[in-house]
């Protein structure tokens, strides 16, 4: 025999779909009522416009009002969706999810499907109450993380819940078995959860803004008694839970011995009694999980402990409990025993890979500590902290290189985080990589100002430039060119920010020389003044001879300058400079090399004087 029900194909009040001719025109069957945003602000749907445009008044089914009214404006070339076909665009959803990460970007792949399905709600060629309650949901679970939407998703959540829940008694008896065979129809096409995780779901969003209590109701009638137990919790009734957990302990336990308690030779052959059996898997299947919510509970290993060895070393979150216990006692040793049992039975817990590294670096296992943020990274590529571990242990263990590309990895995904940054200016310091440490100078600038300067890495980067020049590699000759034009902006941002530092100058001016630009010389002369003037201002040059010998070296670096530029100004100026270091240290450095060097120095500008006389 082959029994056919109708879909519904005449819409009747918007938000109920009926065949007048089988049910009566007050017989439509419901839809779960579609709510709208209150919001101002924020339309809540997509509005569609073409050349030809017709309003069509959307409202919600059950419960509904006429002043509860969505208005969409559509593209009068819009097709409309069969039953089937709005069912299909659901199935195509699902394939996006199942092919696709866990990302946001994935949900907003998903969108535009379930949007349609829910916008043809009203298709003169009819609709299905379940495919839409399932667009509903999957409407609920795009929107709940986004606060404008949380009220909606709130009121969408309860009005599923309600119609589920509805025994449709208002109807006649025609009436409501028309509407359980339209309800079966597409059933399982459309994936709709069972009515208790329906209700889960929605206790689980009333925890997620605070209404506990509420969660609490319902867990309690569809004996969720672990969900309950973690609620008692939250609100700090640890009384209760700890009360909670031993009674269902108990219960399991008296569920045993009621159906017999199994011998050793049953357990043995494996042939035991239906009760029995049932009763021992379902014992075995609770407990350990509930001593371990005893354990949270009372903060006791031994349950934990216990929770291991009833489940035959198989339940990792015992495991993991006393993993973390371990990392709160500082018993790191015993720690990453733990974590190691734990993560061998269940791998897909990034945090826990992650704690395991940390507690690996306390007892210097870089290797492990190296595969455990390695795993972090695989799952959660966007976990900059584990980046950013990753690259000290690979730093650690001699790996540099690596280490500067994990640190790359880190300060994409933390940009803000100016630690990140300083470590990636150190290490690139380390290794000479140019590159690396003008950008993280040039971030580091803007995250910490005149505090984000490292002279140290600003005389590596002007060293690593002029060996760029200088070489004759392919490489270094492509990049050097970047490079310089970076570094000269950052220096230029902070020689404003710092004006009294002579290293900055002269790394400033040492550039200037190396890059063929017009007005160069010229600025390469002004950046030695500022540095002359900036030891001159120290003071250190007249009386250490460590200050002196700098002092003689930036005189003889701005004569130099002086005649390069070719400006009678600029020679006047190192003239007199250098008259007047000459007179003031005579006295106590006149056999220093140093001296000789200014001495040098002289010659040299009396005789470009000459020669231009």
């Amino acid at each position: 025999m082959h029994f056919g029900v109708r879909f519904p194909c005449v819409t009747g009040k918007e938000g109920k779909t009926g065949d007048k001719n089988d049910l009566g025109h007050s017989g439509s069957l419901p839809l779960p009522k579609n709510v709208p945003v209150n919001d101002s602000d924020v339309l809540g749907y997509i509005q569609l416009t073409g050349d030809k445009e017709s309003v069509v008044t959307a409202s919600d089914a059950g419960n509904e009002s006429d002043d509860e009214e969505e208005q969409v404006t559509l593209a009068e070339e819009k097709e409309h969706l069969s039953p089937i076909q709005q069912a299909l665009a659901l199935g195509k959803a699902a394939v996006v999810r199942a092919r696709n990460a866990s990302h946001i970007l994935t949900k907003e792949e998903m969108a535009p499907y379930v949007n349609l399905v829910i916008q043809n709600r009203t298709s003169p060629l009819g609709t299905s109450s379940i495919v839409q309650v399932r667009a509903l949901m999957l409407r609920v679970k795009f929107e709940r993380e986004r606060g404008r939407y949380l009220e909606r998703c709130m009121s969408q959540l309860e009005e599923i819940a309600r119609f589920v829940d509805d025994p449709i008694a208002s109807m006649d008896e025609d009436g409501r078995h028309a509407a359980v065979a339209e309800r079966n129809m597409l059933l399982f096409a459309s994936a709709v959860p069972t009515r208790w995780e329906l209700k889960k779901e929605l206790a689980i969003s009333f925890g997620r803004i605070g209404l506990v209590k509420s969660a609490m109701e319902i867990f309690e009638k569809l004996e969720y008694w672990d969900e309950l137990v973690d609620c008692h919790r939250l609100i700090g009734n640890l009384g209760h839970a700890e009360a909670l957990v031993r009674e269902q302990l108990d219960l399991l336990d008296r569920a045993v011995v009621e159906d017999g308690m199994p011998g050793e030779a049953e357990i043995a052959s494996g042939v035991l009694n239906f009760g029995a059996k049932g009763a021992v898997h379902a014992r075995a299947a609770r407990r350990p999980r509930l001593l371990c919510v005893l354990g949270d509970v009372t903060r006791n290993k031994e349950h934990f402990e216990t929770a291991w060895t009833e489940s035959g070393g198989k339940y990792a979150r015992a495991k993991r409990a006393l993993g973390r216990m371990s990392v709160e006692a500082e018993q790191w040793e015993d720690a990453v025993g733990h974590f190691k049992q734990a993560l061998d039975i269940n791998s897909l817990f990034p945090d826990v890979w992650f704690t395991y590294g940390c507690a690996a670096i306390q007892i210097q296992n870089m290797k492990v500590a190296a595969h455990a943020f390695t795993r972090v990274v695989q799952q959660t590529p966007e976990h900059g902290e584990a980046w950013n571990n990753l690259a000290r242990v690979l730093h650690e263990i001699g790996k540099k290189k690596e280490a500067l590309k994990a640190l790359s990895e880190a300060a994409r995904r933390k940009r803000d985080s100016w630690h990140i940054w300083e470590n990636m200016l150190m290490l690139a310091t380390e290794i000479r990589a140019s590159p690396e440490i003008v950008r993280a100078m040039e971030v580091l600038l803007q995250l910490r100002g005149k505090d984000g300067i490292v002279v140290e890495s600003i005389g590596v980067a002007v060293a690593e430039v002029i060996r760029m020049m200088e070489s004759d590699d392919i490489e270094d000759k492509a990049h050097v060119g970047p490079v310089c034009r970076k570094l000269l902006k950052v220096l230029g941002h902070s020689t404003t920010l710092v004006s009294t530092n002579p290293s900055i100058w002269a790394a400033y001016a040492q550039l200037h020389e190396l890059v063929p630009v017009d007005g160069g010389k010229q600025k390469a002369f002004d950046c030695r003044l500022k540095q002359v003037r900036s030891l001159v201002a120290q003071d250190k040059w007249k009386s250490e001879l460590r200050g002196f010998r700098h002092m003689a070296l930036a005189s003889d670096s701005l004569v130099r300058d002086a005649i390069l530029s070719e400006n009678s100004l600029n020679l006047r100026a190192a003239r007199l400079h250098l008259t007047s270091v000459i007179e003031q240290t005579s006295a106590d450095f006149l056999q220093d090399e140093g001296f000789s060097r200014l001495q040098a120095a002289k010659r040299s500008l009396a005789n470009v004087q000459v020669a231009n006389n």
